[in-house]
């Protein structure tokens, strides 16, 4: 294999499918609602996407006859290394950490209010809210409660601000009712069956 003259890089429009990339990637990071080891996995992925483009652009763009590799990264692997990441490895991932792994204590907790912020359209997050939410939520004391914060922070889901008496707010970021729209809808319905279950059931 010849080494190219000068670095392997991208042309103009694979840059920019690496750029968008990156960006959902450090979305998905701060805005998703996964275990801190899905979180970990994600976050290889920018790297693994330089990577992965640079093998695929010399399996592709090999000469076989003087073993020359072109210096420019077209769009064309971009796409392809794109979608390899996401339509292949990311759902392997999210079914290994989330069905062979499983979600601990603390994911469970944080997406049962993530769904309550999202079903009940929440602008600011309190202990009173979560003392209203589900068995899980409910279970929560101050301590337990403070660990919570901290993540949905560190995930992008609220921020805290103080107010001129110096106490906190936990706002919650207006685009995770924007991102998780669908979602939102989803557990809505979920929600109004389980009532409707247990309406029914102590009817009987």
């Amino acid at each position: 294999m010849q080494i190219p003259p000068e670095p392997i890089h991208f042309n103009t429009k694979a840059q920019e499918i690496r750029d968008a990339l990156e960006a959902e990637h450090i979305a998905l990071e701060k805005a998703s609602l996964i275990n801190k080891k899905m979180v970990t996995h994600i976050g290889k992925y920018n790297g693994m996407f330089n990577r992965l483009c640079l093998i695929f652009h010399c399996i592709e763009n090999i000469n076989r006859e003087t073993g020359a590799i072109p210096s420019l990264i077209d769009e064309y692997v971009a796409r392809r290394v794109g979608e390899f990441l996401h339509e292949f490895m990311l759902p392997h991932a999210r079914a290994f950490y989330f069905g062979t792994l499983g979600l601990s204590d603390d994911d469970e907790t944080l997406k049962a209010i993530a769904n309550y912020i999202l079903v009940h359209r929440i602008s600011e997050l309190t202990t009173r809210i979560i003392a209203r939410g589900n068995r899980s939520m409910r279970k929560l004391h101050k301590r337990g409660t403070d660990p919570i914060f901290d993540q949905l922070i560190a995930l992008g889901w609220i921020k805290a601000e103080k107010d001129k008496k110096g106490k906190v707010h936990f706002l919650v970021n207006p685009h995770v009712h924007t991102m998780f729209r669908e979602r939102a809808k989803v557990e809505e319905v979920r929600v109004s069956n389980a009532k409707a279950a247990i309406a029914a059931i102590m009817k009987k």
